[in-house]
């Protein structure tokens, strides 16, 4: 199914992976250099547990109202890992805001565990909250490594620790539930090198997320008109716009348009 939306304007899918460092213990003459030179030489493939599926999408009741995800464990060292659920909600630069969902929304099982090199676990998440919400719930799965020397081994000189987290996505979606992208404004802008811009605002006004797939843009300032293909709108392609969030996007002003008041037409494929 293809989206179109058109403004005048005037004048103007589901996973992250975060690194965090922990130093301790006589770390006598270590600088901050070369404590993540330490970090980036010691990481890699090998040395992570893994989180799979990174997305779950559940139904409001029912059996579809709870799934699971599995944590494995390929380091050769035992593992010590934590799952919380956070409320996750859109800022405009796409960022998300985050936090605690209400009690007893979700029953998550086990929160904690300690995997030994090999091991893997089944964590099941259901559902216990609204069992007819009126659109789309958008949540954040996290799993993180909690700094804990399992091993028990004591090493002299500094020590780095590296601690990954996963933040994997859940939905809970009613049926019959859909996304309906519209452009709010479009207008010039410019970066802070001065180079002219494209700011581009969009919402969603449906019922569930909607990533821009095989986007176009179609721009008309001046009264001449381009296309603007997905390549030419880094940022902004593949972009996730969640259920009732409004999106800011900036993209480079094409070249063969005047700047100046602007009409935009958004055409894309929800993945």
């Amino acid at each position: 199914m293809i989206e179109k939306s058109r403004i005048t304007g005037s004048g103007s899918h589901h996973f992250r992976a975060l690194l965090v460092f922990s130093r301790w213990a006589r770390a006598g003459g270590l600088t901050v250099a070369g404590l993540f030179l330490t970090v980036l030489l010691a990481s890699g493939p090998s040395e992570a547990y893994r989180v799979v599926p990174l997305t779950l999408e559940l139904e409001p009741s029912g059996r579809g109202s709870q799934g699971q995800f599995r944590v494995i464990n390929d380091t050769e060292s035992p593992v010590a890992l934590q799952v919380t659920i956070q409320k996750r909600e859109s800022a405009a630069d796409g960022s998300d805001v985050l936090s605690p969902p209400e009690d007893g929304q979700f029953v998550l099982f086990p929160p904690q565990m300690v995997l030994r090199p090999g091991q893997s676990q089944a964590v099941r998440v259901q559902w216990r909250g609204d069992a007819a919400p009126k659109g789309e719930l958008a949540f954040r799965i996290i799993t993180e490594q909690l700094p804990i020397n399992l091993q028990r081994e004591r090493q002299g000189g500094a020590q780095v620790t590296l601690l990954l987290r996963y933040e994997g996505t859940l939905y809970v979606s009613p049926a019959g539930a859909t996304p309906n992208v519209a452009v709010d404004g479009a207008e010039p802008t410019t970066d802070d090198k001065g180079e002219q811009r494209l700011k581009v605002t969009v919402s969603n006004r449906g019922t569930r997320h909607a990533i821009l797939g095989n986007l176009k843009l179609s721009v008309t300032a001046g009264g001449q008109s381009v296309t603007m293909n997905p390549e030419e709108l880094d940022g902004m392609t593949g972009a996730n716009v969640l259920a009732g969030a409004t999106r800011e996007f900036s993209v480079a002003w094409p070249k063969a348009l005047a700047v100046g008041a602007v009409q935009v037409g958004l055409e894309f494929e929800p993945l």
